[in-house]
């Protein structure tokens, strides 16, 4: 179902921020990039949008795909590394900054200079009883957000090796993506597939 200009406006919300080190002694706020695919799921369903990767002149370039009630709407943007965080990838970049076309964690302009005294980041939500297990389960799950199974991290592995990324180039990608192998869910997995599928390139170190 195709998602509505008022829906949309939903993608300008603000959300719990991370803050860091900027120059001349700032701090200066932020969001992550799993943070930004967590609101693209709530407000436009995971099935309504999806992200792209190209590689133009040795600068990657993020595109994030809405559908839209005028179909699917691309906007792009690119990335590069941040003088602030090293460890920064560009995809991850490139990701967010095509998210706050949308408007995914645009209201962190308006705060500028964040200072020690004056920020306050939200407390996180209290987690949610895990459900009971049931006895005797049909199916696997398949929720976005359902952890990803042995055999879903086997799928990973090899789609991995068959297009070229290497352990290392996988353990840094996952870093630039806020995310833990142990912690993945069916969601991250896709996220990561689709990376590797439009990105076999070997991103640097």
């Amino acid at each position: 179902m195709a998602v509505t200009r008022t829906e949309l406006q939903g993608l300008k919300q603000e959300m719990p921020y991370k803050v860091r080190k900027g120059p001349k002694g700032s701090i200066l706020a932020y969001i992550d990039a799993r943070q930004a695919m967590d609101l693209l799921d709530e407000v436009c369903g995971p099935e309504n949008w999806q992200c792209d990767y190209r590689q133009v002149k040795n600068v990657v370039y993020c595109g994030v795909g809405i559908f839209t009630e005028s179909g699917w709407v691309w906007k792009w943007d690119a990335g590069d590394e941040s003088n602030i965080d090293a460890e920064k990838g560009e995809a991850s970049d490139a990701f967010k900054r095509a998210a706050v076309r949308w408007g995914v964690g645009r209201f962190l302009y308006s705060l500028g200079d964040v200072k020690k005294q004056q920020y306050k980041v939200p407390a996180p939500a209290a987690p949610k009883p895990a459900p009971k297990p049931a006895p005797k389960p049909a199916l696997t799950d398949t929720r976005p957000e359902a952890p990803l199974t042995d055999a879903g991290r086997d799928n990973l592995t090899r789609i991995c090796k068959e297009t070229g990324w290497t352990g290392d180039h996988f353990k840094e990608l996952l870093r630039d993506m806020d995310l833990t192998w142990k912690g993945l869910s069916n969601g991250d997995a896709d996220a990561l597939i689709n990376y590797f599928v439009h990105e076999p390139k070997l991103p640097p170190i």
